[in-house]
């Protein structure tokens, strides 16, 4: 058996049929569940039972390693920055061509979204705005002034873990509001995972539809038919155990609940990276159906994500089931190659490929997917030089 397996592993980086670290890994859980008991002989399922018990205690013992972490620590903000200081020592900005249409005509290059009533934006603006999030403020702050010249951060939300009067805040994420000068447009966008309390989101958000992904790989597909199924039992659930369930993300939606009420001549957008892609789209989905109930009501939300996983099953979760499908109108996700995280749940709205040839976690940094549309598009901006940051692809080497 071991023979075969590596012959297996051999056949499959020499021709993969998909890519090769999937047949590996599909490669190495067949011949695990062959090894502890998926055999003709064995009729009792003895080994397979130990096997999902110790794969079960390793879950439980890191759920509670990372709950332990959150109780621990005390959240607070990185120093750490993708974008140098100019004139510093090893710091080089690289120009990024504006091609036109030698870029190519592909959806990643040439979808735009309106800005007011004569600009528009690239689906990289939105990746540049998803960057900024993981930025502290001062270079946030910078970048914005650099790259949206006019745009102001409106509104600035970082979820930190408090006590005392605040004590354990239900609101995990954290999100900024960025406007045009012209106040005809605004853009929300919602960091992604930084820490152990993200991580902890996104264990309470995705986690069911994460376990049907895993029995996927050895069987058929679950989550599109057993996961609004799977879903009604958790919610019904969770609001007979907790009467106070509230969302991790809940500031967000009023927010942009407040803010489009008050401004129903603005257009408005949100977006975000890994974790943060997913928030956005649940909060764009849970919106546009609110306002579906509204007779006349013309406003929408559209989520711009990078990464992301998909809603299908965790909006079911978190709101019900969505009997209108308004979901699969109110988001675009970009989807690098090779990325893990943008499979898991079954997608609902738009989907645009990218390139990437790393590992699924190099393809699933938001710099390498910015690299990889820049490479394919140029810059796409013709009224002003536009540099990069060295560090942020492979062949910009910091000096």
């Amino acid at each position: 058996s071991i023979f075969l397996a590596l012959v297996s592993f051999g056949i499959l980086v020499m021709s993969p049929l998909e890519s090769a670290w999937k047949d590996a890994l599909l490669i190495t859980v067949m011949f695990s569940l062959r090894q502890f008991g998926l055999q003709k002989r064995v009729v009792d399922g003895r080994k397979v039972k130990y096997l999902a018990i110790t794969a079960l205690a390793v879950f439980q013992f890191s759920l509670v390693a990372v709950i332990c972490v959150c109780i621990v620590q005390r959240r607070t903000s990185s120093n750490e920055s993708m974008f140098c200081t100019p004139g510093s020592p090893g710091c080089v900005y690289y120009p990024i061509a504006f091609t036109g249409s030698l870029g190519g005509r592909w959806p990643v290059c040439e979808t735009d979204f309106k800005l007011g009533s004569r600009d528009s934006m690239k689906l990289t603006d939105f990746g540049l705005l998803s960057a900024l999030t993981y930025e502290p403020m001062p270079q946030l702050l910078h970048a914005l002034g650099r790259y949206f010249p006019g745009w102001t951060l409106s509104y600035a939300h970082q979820a930190k873990y408090e006590t005392g009067e605040h004590e354990m805040a239900h609101d995990w994420t954290t999100f900024y509001e960025f406007t045009t000068l012209d106040n005809s447009t605004s853009v929300f966008a919602v960091r992604g995972t930084v820490d152990a309390f993200d991580a902890l989101q996104d264990l309470h958000l995705w986690l069911p539809v994460f376990l049907m992904k895993l029995f996927e790989l050895v069987g058929p597909n679950v989550a599109p038919t057993w996961g609004p199924a799977v879903a009604w039992f958790s919610r019904q659930g969770f609001l007979i155990e907790s009467r106070k369930f509230k969302l991790s993300f809940l500031s967000l939606l009023e927010n942009v609940r407040k803010r489009m009420r008050e401004n129903p001549e603005r257009q408005f957008y949100i977006t975000g990276h890994s974790l943060g892609g997913g928030v956005a789209k649940l909060v764009a989905a849970q919106v546009e159906r609110e306002r579906s109930w509204i007779t006349g009501a013309d406003q929408e939300l559209t989520a711009v994500a990078f990464a992301a996983p998909g809603i299908g099953v965790a909006e079911a979760l978190l709101f019900g089931h969505d009997r209108q499908n308004t979901n699969r109108f109110t988001s675009i996700t970009v989807r690098p190659r090779n990325d893990i995280v943008s499979h898991i749940d079954h997608l609902t709205g738009s989907a645009i490929p990218t390139d990437c040839h790393g590992s699924p976690l190099k393809c699933h940094h938001i710099y390498k997917i910015l690299c990889a549309m820049y490479a394919r598009c140029g810059s796409m901006r013709s009224e002003h030089n536009f540099t990069i940051p060295c560090g942020w692809c492979d062949d910009m080497p910091c000096t």
